[in-house]
């Protein structure tokens, strides 16, 4: 996705790419990129990110927005295919990420409880129901 927004317009230092232990918690994730954030915002003086998410990534930050005190530092956050409502192909993993992705989890209900787009950024998630 980087050389796309590169491709778009964007200088490399606009854009950072960021990793994480995809087989972990999505609670603990979220707190990695907690202190993530943090050194972007440091590093380039930002007062808030924009944060775009693919797939479980998209889990993680929007735990770090609600409950780690990420809204104020978040101005956009944006999710592609993200499983916000839960995956029916989570059960074939056993991994702590993959019970939080498990539809009905209490990770996700959790997360969904009252409002899933807590104020101060704006939101975008672009999905399909397509399993092709």
């Amino acid at each position: 996705m980087i050389s796309d927004f590169k491709a778009a317009g964007y200088q490399t230092s606009e854009l950072h790419a960021w990793n994480y232990d995809s087989h972990q918690s999505n609670r603990t994730t979220a707190q990695q990129f907690a202190g993530y954030v943090d050194q972007v915002r440091a590093a380039t003086g930002a007062a808030e990110v924009d944060v775009v998410t693919h797939s479980m990534g998209g889990l993680s930050t929007r735990w770090y927005v609600k409950f780690l005190d990420g809204s104020g530092s978040v101005n956009d956050w944006v999710s592609l295919a993200g499983p916000n409502h839960g995956t029916d192909s989570a059960w074939g993993c056993f991994d702590p990420s993959c019970a939080d992705m498990r539809p009905g989890s209490d990770f996700l209900t959790t997360l969904n409880a009252g409002d899933e787009t807590p104020p101060g950024g704006d939101y975008g998630t672009w999905w399909s129901s397509s399993t092709a």
